[in-house]
């Protein structure tokens, strides 16, 4: 018997790998493609945005509030994992019963933007983010940045004292 090319043998044992998969998953086992079946939903496992804290007016109104106890800025996005402080911040001072939004990557050059849930009832939470000082000074390859971010949070503050 005449031996099979490599490559020939390769699919040989792809298609064998494939007919024993769609078996353990319940599938055609002979070659065929598996019987149509209706796609489930994309993400079952993905939470509704109830389970987050409110970054717009439309989440506050969702939840019944007129007005947050707290109103997180942070110059970066949000990301509802204890790995970033602004999660972890807002989320004890939600467990104690306060109404925290937040509001993320507001336009620096914008005071309306910081202000899109309205006035805290106790106080605004200012972060620049969660991004290492020495990230923020330093390029790539260890050259002193000619530009300062920070001026943007220094920038934030001047717009909430003079808006509210």
């Amino acid at each position: 018997m005449a031996k099979k090319p490599q490559h020939a043998q390769n699919n040989q044992r792809n298609q064998q790998g494939k007919q024993g998969q769609q078996q353990k998953r319940g599938g055609k086992a002979q070659g065929g493609h598996a019987a149509h079946t209706p796609a489930a939903p994309a993400r079952p496992w993905r939470p509704g945005r109830d389970k987050f804290l409110p970054v717009s007016r439309a989440d506050m109104d969702a939840r019944g509030w007129d007005q947050c106890d707290f109103v997180y800025i942070c110059g970066d996005a949000y990301v509802d994992h204890p790995s970033f402080g602004m999660a972890i911040i807002s989320r004890v001072l939600d467990a104690h019963g306060y109404k925290v939004g937040i509001i993320c990557q507001p336009d620096w050059t914008d005071p309306a933007s910081i202000s899109v849930l309205g006035e805290p009832r106790l106080g605004f939470l200012v972060s620049a983010g969660n991004m290492d000082s020495m990230v923020n000074h330093y390029s790539v390859t260890k050259h002193r940045r000619h530009t300062d971010d920070s001026k943007q949070l220094f920038i934030f503050c001047v717009h909430l004292e003079s808006s509210f």
